[in-house]
């Protein structure tokens, strides 16, 4: 039995949400011509996504290598967002980064920006920390419902509510 089998109906075809895709993002394009955009938002999801990215045994060795070092990377940001008093953190990119790279923002910017970063690496570690407080016996009946697919992630808790 596959994932597949168990829809009964499909909401939004494939085709739909690609186009909804491009729309927005043509939207998004028109609105914001011409201006800076800054897409922290995009950084803290993307930490979360790619942490989640599976590798398996016969997966390339350059997949391998690259989840490797985007973890490692990763890991550096949570650790160093949540190991270091945010006012310390503040100052050494207010007063040393943005000067150094020469980024010109008010305070007000920067504060956003720093709170923007602090706060994505403790949401990225709580979502960790969620995601491996999952009983083990959870995981095991997910694999034996469909040992194929990444049920066990999609569902984890669906036969204990």
């Amino acid at each position: 039995m596959s994932m597949n089998d168990d829809i009964k109906t499909v909401l939004v075809s494939e085709e739909q949400l690609k186009a909804k895709v491009a729309e927005l993002g043509a939207r998004i394009s028109k609105d914001y011509e011409g201006k800076n955009l800054v897409l922290v938002s995009i950084l803290k999801g993307s930490v979360v996504f790619i942490q989640t990215i599976p590798s398996e045994k016969g997966d390339n060795p350059l997949k391998k290598g690259a989840l490797w070092i985007i973890r490692l990377i990763l890991n550096a940001y949570v650790e160093f967002f949540r190991g270091t008093p945010m006012m310390a953190q503040a100052m050494f990119i207010y007063y040393g980064l943005m000067p150094l790279l020469g980024i010109n923002s008010t305070i007000t910017q920067a504060a956003y920006f720093i709170l923007s970063i602090n706060t994505g690496a403790y949401m990225a570690e709580t979502v960790r920390g969620g995601i491996l407080s999952i009983d083990p016996g959870q995981t095991e009946g997910a694999n034996w419902y469909d040992p194929c697919s990444d049920y066990d992630l999609r569902y984890p808790a669906s036969g204990s509510a």
